[in-house]
């Protein structure tokens, strides 16, 4: 609704007669003023002609031009046995503009950054990374550098229960907050915990709905996330950090660096224990074994059993090992033809043990992949659908296998090319071969 102004009979005065609700008082632009006949001589008052309702002080009209009429105030004086007569027409001040906006803060510093400069000391820190198993292998250099820049602090890492006993023995963290992911019932508890916790910074290397709920869940002053963090969880942070498009090591180090952490080499501290009598039973007698862990999580990641089978025929056969999931281990027992099978007899770090001694690990696009990248052991990768430059192995000493199909990468679970998995068909055995054997010598 727009403004128009009128002019009364009784007093020739201009007024307001139609007006938006947001200018009428107690709008701040609006200014209430408390007259008096006596101490303002230049106005004087009108009663309403039934006796009842409110007085209203008028202003005596200004000589100008009736081409720019000025607004005045209306003031109401109530007295106490009185009710505010609501038909009656108000009249307001607009007010004056700068060109500055008076509910916006002017310093020099947000609200926001103020308060974070605030924190001086941290001596809590969360690292919200539950999943995956070669994701949270990524982050531990972040984690390790966080040591260096903050070593009194405390540090939990928030995983989920099913990868906790990865960071059981990792000397950079304090405590681990297990996630229980498939129940549902312990979402709420796992957040009041969080709360009470008092974090005082918080990093969410997970990018997610659920890891930024719980980000905020903790009431950390500071929450730092990623620039590329899907699902709206951009949304729970104060501080977000720009990262390229790079290796995921390199990402997740983009936040050491934004907190001043020193540049220096990359490492993933998982402490690994010796190996436990059982496992040393059965590698004791192989010599620079080769492990071939022919598994992964999505279908369009997988070799393929029979090229898996055909290279474990060519290779020497008192040195080849094969590794996998309980779940899939009579599928592994058709491929192993006889060698040992250690699907589902390992830990995790028991994992990380055998691939420390190994002298070559064969493998799809994995997390056992990147187990075995992170302990320094050579490994030959099978690309299909994704793209080794942001997920493959980390380090120089590994070899990467991949056709130069179109649709590669496609970083899709299921194929829809024709014909299909070829991005993963074309890679041969003799490939494979090819690149295992100069780490046989």
């Amino acid at each position: 609704m727009g403004l128009r102004l009128r002019q009364t009979r009784r007093c020739g005065q201009h007024e307001l007669s139609a007006y938006p609700r947001l200018f009428q008082w107690p709008y701040p632009c609006a200014r209430r003023v408390r007259a008096h006949p006596h101490r303002h001589p230049g106005r004087h008052v009108h009663k309403n002609q039934g006796g009842s309702g409110p007085q209203i002080l008028h202003q005596r009209r200004l000589h100008r031009t009736a081409a720019r009429p000025q607004p005045v105030c209306c003031l109401h004086n109530l007295r106490s046995d009185q009710q505010p007569d609501r038909t009656a027409p108000r009249r307001i001040r607009l007010p004056h503009h700068t060109g500055e906006n008076p509910g916006r803060r002017t310093s020099g510093i947000p609200r926001r950054a103020a308060r974070i400069r605030q924190v001086s000391a941290v001596s809590r820190i969360l690292i919200v990374k539950p999943s995956s198993l070669g994701d949270v292998i990524h982050a531990l250099p972040t984690a390790a550098r966080l040591r260096c820049r903050f070593p009194q602090a405390h540090i939990a890492w928030l995983v989920n229960d099913t990868l906790s006993s990865l960071l059981q023995r990792c000397p950079v963290i304090n405590e681990i907050i297990p996630f229980a992911r498939h129940h549902a019932r312990q979402w709420y508890p796992l957040l009041r915990r969080l709360r009470t916790e008092r974090f005082d910074l918080v990093v969410d290397l997970q990018g997610l709905l659920r890891s930024g709920i719980m980000t905020i869940a903790t009431g950390a002053p500071r929450r730092i996330g990623l620039s590329d963090a899907r699902e709206g969880s951009r949304l729970f942070y104060n501080e977000i950090v720009a990262v390229p498009r790079c290796h995921a090591v390199d990402r997740y180090l983009c936040v050491a660096n934004h907190l001043g952490c020193e540049a220096g080499p990359v490492e993933f501290p998982l402490g690994l224990p010796s190996p436990v009598s059982d496992l040393r039973s059965q590698i004791s007698n192989f010599k620079s074994p080769i492990a071939i862990h022919p598994t992964a999580r999505w279908p369009t990641k997988l070799w393929g059993d029979e090229r898996f089978a055909e290279l474990v025929r060519r290779l020497p056969p008192d040195r080849v090992v094969l590794t996998g999931a309980a779940s899939e281990r009579d599928r592994i027992e058709t491929i192993a033809q006889g060698r040992p099978n250690l699907a589902g007899k390992t830990s995790l770090l028991e994992l990380a043990e055998l691939y420390a001694r190994c002298a070559v690990v064969v493998t799809n696009d994995s997390g056992p992949m990147h187990l075995a990248a992170a302990v320094g052991t050579p490994v030959v990768a099978i690309f299909g659908p994704t793209d080794p430059s942001l997920t493959g192995p980390y380090g120089n000493r590994h070899v990467v296998l991949r056709s130069a199909v179109d649709c590669s990468p496609c970083f899709k679970k299921h194929c829809v090319h024709r014909p299909p998995m070829e991005c993963m068909e074309q890679v041969t055995v003799e490939q494979v071969l090819a690149a295992v054997n100069p780490f046989l010598v």
